[in-house]
């Protein structure tokens, strides 16, 4: 994340590629038997026994149900949390780890907004801009 920030230097020549799909991808491979989607995330496991500590947010409320959220704040950018947090389980996305999608979310929902490193705050539409640049949209 500090890379997309910063333009890091370090994968100069290598590239980084994602090939992380959106929430419209794992809406249309959620039907059972569930085997495109990563073992222990099936869409009918509870939004909150992955995002423990925020389950005020979505209490009841399937992976599946999130990721076909369309309302504006915070459920644009819940949606793509749970197609992130896929695509990092999936191996989709090597600069996106599950507990760094799960800090993301923790740390947007308690404040509004996601630092990547200090001093640096993204808004809203900057966590949704660096999520979609994991995912082919």
């Amino acid at each position: 994340m500090s890379g997309f920030v910063s333009a890091n230097a370090s994968t100069t020549g290598r590239g980084v590629v994602c090939t992380g799909h959106s929430p419209h991808y794992w809406i249309s491979v959620s039907a059972p038997p569930h085997h495109q989607w990563p073992p222990g995330l099936p869409p009918p496991r509870q939004f909150d026994s992955v995002f423990a500590h925020n389950s005020h947010c979505y209490p009841g409320q399937k992976l599946l149900d999130v990721l076909k959220l369309q309302g504006g704040a915070p459920d644009d950018v819940a949606s793509l949390i749970v197609a992130a947090l896929l695509n990092a389980a999936a191996g989709l996305t090597p600069v996106l780890s599950e507990s760094a999608v799960k800090s993301i979310w923790s740390e947007y929902l308690g404040t509004g907004s996601f630092s990547p490193s200090s001093g640096v705050y993204w808004s809203h539409d900057d966590i949704i801009a660096y999520l979609l640049t994991t995912m082919s949209v």
